[in-house]
This record gives structure tokens, C-alpha cells and sequence, in this order.
């Protein structure tokens, strides 16, 4: 703004004021024109003369002034001889009756100047130059004669006032700038202080104090960010709970399957006769679902950190599904469990043929471990319009509608009363999760209190 000011008020005034001067000398001929029979003529001429500073003659085909004003005593129109009068009327009539001109109007001053002793004065003259806009309009009137409008206005020198206005800019600048400073430090200190609070508290966030809140303020972006900071601080504090709830499940897994191993081996050490087949293969087992507990944490982190790759085939879900029941059925059936597969057609899918069996295992171990009751386990093949839907359906406590949500997170395990003891680590939904999303494939839980649950998934059906 201040550039601005600087640029219309110094640079560009003497030529806003040349283009106003022209602008007033043109509408005053025009007004005196359609006024040229009015009685208010001699008003109009004196308003122009008194207000705007135009002189006015007006003059008949004959050459005969017809009205004039004089105001200024240096008044160019009033000075112009018979002769420069006809030669403004001869130009004005050959360039289609209008003439604009600047006439530079020269004019001797002379100078009183008395002497030291008051006994003899001298008198200096002095050549004084002054700009004058002039304009004539001939104007044809009814009866068919031509009148012609002759105006001037002097052009009053603008660098005295230009010299008054650069020392009010300067002012106004050194003024402007120093309370700018100052409301620039207000302000500044009232947007910063709840970012350095939010800063400071940003700190203590990275150095693990989930629990600290952050201030929103009065502005909008600083409230959102503070409202996004707390959103991430709680965020950050679930997880944290969630990492010492996987590193406690994990030392647990980890734990039991060692203790057995170690007691077993130094029991057979140090008593005659304890090395028999049935410990030999107690640490068999032990051993074997240490290794399962790894295995499923790696295969989880592959999955998780985007290493893993389909190895895609034409294959028959039907053939697999079945497969995996009849295995399954066997090293359960000595524990009184009945797992049914039920279709209605065989329905062939691209999928990878070793995961998705991962999938079904998971499946199916999962709703063995939550069937101690009924015991019955039954795995559905529906076809749903270009889908296949397969369905693993158990008959046990079913799952709280608020835990829900965490099921197939990594080590979960759904606690309840009413269920034995479940075997598996609480990485097999979580497998089953990532795998199906590696196939595109839509999946979910729907479960009934004290009437069960079913996990299902669907893929698309290979069109032969």
C-alpha cells in the first residue's frame, strides 16, 4: 500500500493532473454548448472561471466576441490578437471544427528592487514561462451561422506540491512501518504461544507420554492440529498398549513350550528310567509347537511388511475343501469332534492353492478351539452370483459384539468363561486376514451369543 501511495501521489500526479485538467476543459466546452441560448450562459461561464479556473470567449461567424470571462489576470484567450483568433478558428474549422492544443505563453515580470540606502531603486525584469491548455469548438447554430467556443486554463506547476507530499509520505511510511513492527509482534506472539505449547508437548510425545493432552487455541489450523496431535497421542497409546500385550502373549507362547522342553530333558537326566517314548515325544511336541509359534510369527511379519507373493493357480475349491475336512477329521475324531463340508456343485477359483489351505486351517483350528461344548464344526460352499462363499461355522459361546473389531488382530483371543482352555498362538486369524487380502477377496464374521460364530470369505469363480 505503501508503493502504491508512493507510486499515484509522487510519480504519476503531474500526469493524473494533466489528464484531469483536459478532462474538465473538454466537459466545460460541452456544457457551454448545450447552453449557448440559455439565459444562465453568463452563470455557467462565471461558475467555470471562479471554480475550475477556465477562461471563456465565445465568438460570432463575424468575428464579433459574443461573451467572454476573465478571471485570471493572465488569461491566454484574452490576450490573443484579431489575427490569432482567426487562425484558431481556420485550424479548429480544418480538423473537423474541435482543437486541443498546450501553448507555452512567455510573459515579462519586472522587479522593484530598492537599495541599501532607500535613495535609489533598481527595477530587473524577469521572462516568466507558463503552460496554457487550449481548446476551441466551432459550433453551427440553428439559423446556420458558426459560433466558435474558445477556453484556456493555465497548468499550474504540481512539483511544490509533489515536494509537500513526499515529506507527508515519508512520515506516513516511517509511522506506518514502526506500528506494522509492532502489531506484527502482537499478533505473532498470540498465533506462536500455542504452537510452542504445542511444540513442547509434540516433545514429550516423542519420548513416550501418551498421555499428554494438547491445547487447541483460538485458531483453526492450531486447533486442528492440536485435535489431529491428540487423536495420534491416543492412537500411539493403543498401540503401545498393544505392543506390551504382543510382547506379553509372546513370552507366554514362548515360555510354556520351553518350560516343558526343559523340565522333560532334565528329568530324563537326572531319573533312571524317565527315558521313555512318552516324554521323548512330549518334547517332541513342544518342540514342534515352538517351532509353530515361530513360524507364524515370521509368516505374519512377511505378510505385514508386503514381502509375500501369490503363486496363482487354476485349481478346484471344492477338491481342497474337502481335502482339508477329511484330514482334519481325522486328528480330531479321537477328541469326539464332527467336521461336516457341505456343497451343492464343484466351483473352480485362481487363487494361490498353499495359502488359501493356510486360510482354511486357520479357519477351521480357530473353530475347533471355540467349540468345546457341541463339539460340531461345519464348513459351507455357496455360490453368490460370480462369487464362491465358504463359510466355517462353529457352535460355541460366540463373540461380544464389542470384540468384534479386534479378532483379527495379531494375538488376540476372545475371553470367556465359557470355553476350555484354547490352544494356538492368536496368529491364525490374523494370517487368515492378511492372505485374503492379498487375494482381493472380501471376508468377515457373523456371530450369534451363545449360538456361534461363522467366519466366511469370498473369492470370484473361474469361468471355464
Amino acid at each position: 500500500m505503501l508503493v502504491i501511495l508512493w507510486v499515484f501521489q509522487v510519480m504519476l500526479l503531474e500526469p493524473f493532473y494533466r489528464v484531469m485538467k483536459n478532462y474538465d476543459i473538454r466537459a466545460a466546452c460541452e456544457t457551454i454548448e448545450k447552453n449557448l441560448n440559455s439565459d444562465n450562459l453568463v452563470k455557467l461561464l462565471d461558475h467555470y472561471a471562479l471554480n475550475r479556473s477556465i477562461d471563456v470567449r465565445i465568438f460570432s461567424q463575424t468575428e464579433n466576441e459574443v461573451i467572454s470571462t476573465a478571471y485570471n489576470a493572465e488569461s491566454y484567450v484574452h490576450s490573443l490578437s484579431a489575427g490569432s483568433i482567426n487562425a484558431i478558428y481556420r485550424r479548429a474549422k480544418q480538423t473537423g471544427g474541435v482543437l486541443a492544443d498546450t501553448v507555452i505563453n512567455e510573459s515579462i515580470q519586472l522587479k522593484l528592487n530598492p537599495s541599501r540606502t532607500r535613495l535609489h531603486s533598481t527595477i530587473t525584469s524577469t521572462s516568466v514561462k507558463t503552460e496554457n491548455l487550449l481548446y476551441a469548438k466551432v459550433v453551427t447554430m440553428p439559423g446556420g451561422s458558426d459560433r466558435m467556443i474558445l477556453l484556456s486554463s493555465r497548468v499550474t506547476p504540481v512539483s511544490s506540491t509533489v515536494d509537500t507530499l513526499k515529506v507527508q509520505l515519508i512520515c506516513i511510511t516511517a509511522i506506518t512501518i514502526i506500528l506494522s513492527l509492532i502489531l506484527a509482534i502482537i499478533i505473532s506472539r498470540r498465533i506462536s504461544k500455542p504452537i510452542v505449547k504445542t511444540n513442547e508437548s509434540a516433545k514429550q510425545l516423542a519420548e513416550g507420554n501418551f498421555d499428554i493432552s494438547f491445547e487447541q487455541g483460538k485458531y483453526r489450523e492450531v486447533a486442528e492440529l492440536a485435535e489431529t496431535l491428540n487423536f495420534a497421542a491416543k492412537e500411539l497409546s493403543k498401540t503401545e498398549g498393544l505392543r506390551r500385550e504382543i510382547i506379553s502373549n509372546i513370552s507366554h507362547e514362548l515360555r510354556t513350550p520351553i518350560t516343558m522342553i526343559a523340565g522333560y530333558a532334565e528329568m530324563m537326566r537326572d531319573l533312571p528310567g524317565e527315558s521313555t517314548p512318552e516324554n521323548l515325544q512330549i518334547i517332541i511336541d513342544e518342540a514342534n509347537r515352538l517351532t509353530a509359534l515361530v513360524g507364524d510369527i515370521l509368516d505374519l511379519s512377511s505378510y505385514q511388511a508386503g514381502t509375500q507373493i501369490l503363486s496363482p493357480e487354476h485349481m478346484s475349491l471344492t477338491e481342497l475343501l474337502s481335502d482339508i475336512t477329511t484330514r482334519y477329521s481325522k486328528l480330531t475324531e479321537q477328541d469326539g469332534y464332527s467336521i461336516t463340508f457341505s456343497c451343492a456343485e464343484d466351483i473352480h477359483v485362481y487363487a494361490d492353492k498353499l495359502k488359501l489351505s493356510q486360510v482354511v486351517y486357520n479357519l477351521i483350528g480357530n473353530a475347533v478351539n471355540y467349540s468345546p461344548d457341541d463339539r460340531r464344526v461345519e464348513i459351507f460352499q455357496r455360490r453368490i452370483d460370480d462369487c464362491v462363499r465358504v463359510e466355517v461355522t462353529d457352535h460355541g459361546p460366540g463373540i461380544p459384539p464389542d470384540k468384534i473389531r479386534y479378532i483379527w488382530d495379531r494375538f488376540y483371543k476372545v475371553d470367556t468363561t465359557k470355553r476350555a482352555k484354547i490352544n494356538g498362538t492368536g496368529l491364525g486369524l490374523s494370517i487368515a486376514k492378511n492372505i485374503l487380502i492379498l487375494h482381493n477377496a472380501r471376508y468377515g464374521v457373523e456371530t450369534d451369543q451363545n449360538a456361534g460364530s461363522t467366519f466366511w470369505f469370498e473369492l470370484p469363480i473361474e469361468k471355464e
